[in-house]
């Protein structure tokens, strides 16, 4: 029997921890910096000290404080997978990259797709990828989820899964958009494959491979997260359709802006550009949102995302 730590007992742990209890393979056990999620949790080091196998489901502003406190103490055969798909505020860091500065390039490990906790928990099943350099570490993780409820393939890609986890959530904030306006199901699927094309080249010019972006951290995912009402990015889209100056903050919101810093040019990819006016910028989402279709056309139609469709 594997022992199994998860550091972070929100619903997305939870869910973990339901398919592992099914699996019956392992034991596990939850740390949270919130003690009253944990009554009578044991000491973090001594759990970490003990652990086969840990997932750090916590959001991304917090994988490196713990990455901090723990990777003393990790084991040198001991997979740390995080579940997080964001990058550092400060930093403008996957998580990928945040991994090998604490647990170099055979530990740290990724695992991302269509993931929503709420299904999970549900025994609804699911596939996702799990992301890392080394296929022994993947081999021992994924022998606790085979035949249930979540099935897991493995990439070497791990800065393309990286990736495609952080573009999946900007443009799920934009199909939500496309929700909150009413749009219609034809602009959803223009959005949808508009999305696709621009990840299809952002991925591989920030260092991922293309083929990432339509396995299920990519397309797999941007389909669950933008069309769920579950998904914190889409409800942050439909806020921005029922009060503009919303506060809402997710993933997605919070990436955009990092994101345009990593690539440079940004403007030539008329989606991403136009949710950075609307969510950045807060330019009405109701005047630019809509033009983002003309954007695809000429170079006189991409000017039209850059300035006041008026």
């Amino acid at each position: 029997m594997q022992k199994v730590l998860i550091i972070g007992a929100g619903e997305i742990g939870q869910a973990i921890a339901k398919i592992l209890a099914k699996a019956n393979k392992c034991t596990v056990d939850f740390w949270d910096s919130e003690p009253k999620k944990v009554p009578k949790q044991n000491d973090l080091r001594v759990l970490v000290l003990s652990s086969d196998i840990i997932f750090l489901a916590i959001p991304s502003k917090a994988v490196r404080a713990v990455l901090s406190d723990i990777s003393g103490d990790v084991g040198r055969s001991v997979p740390v997978i995080v579940l997080a798909k964001g990058l550092e505020a400060n930093t403008g860091k996957t998580m990928e990259q945040v991994l090998k500065e604490y647990l170099g390039r055979k530990r740290g490990m990724l695992l991302y797709g269509p993931m929503i906790a709420e299904e999970i928990s549900a025994g609804k099943g699911t596939a996702a990828v799990l992301a890392g350099y080394s296929a022994r570490m993947a081999k021992k993780v994924i022998s606790l989820f085979q035949c249930h409820d979540l099935r897991l393939t493995f990439s070497r890609d791990m800065r393309g899964v990286a990736l495609t986890g952080v573009l999946k959530n900007i443009y799920s904030v934009g199909l939500g958009i496309v929700h909150g306006l009413e749009l219609g199901s034809n602009f959803r699927g223009w959005y949808v494959a508009q999305a696709c094309l621009e990840m299809g080249e952002i991925v591989p010019r920030l260092g991922g491979k293309k083929e990432t972006v339509y396995g299920q951290s990519g397309v797999g995912d941007l389909v669950a997260t933008g069309f769920s009402s579950d998904s914190r990015n889409h409800q942050a889209g439909l806020n921005l359709v029922k009060d503009q100056s919303s506060e809402m903050v997710s993933e997605g919101t919070k990436a955009i802006s990092q994101i345009c810093n990593l690539i440079g040019k940004y403007s030539q990819y008329p989606l991403l550009n136009v949710l950075r006016l609307v969510v950045v910028e807060r330019k009405s989402v109701k005047e630019y949102f809509p033009v983002a279709i003309c954007a695809c056309g000429t170079t006189d139609a991409k000017q039209m995302v850059c300035d006041d469709p008026k």
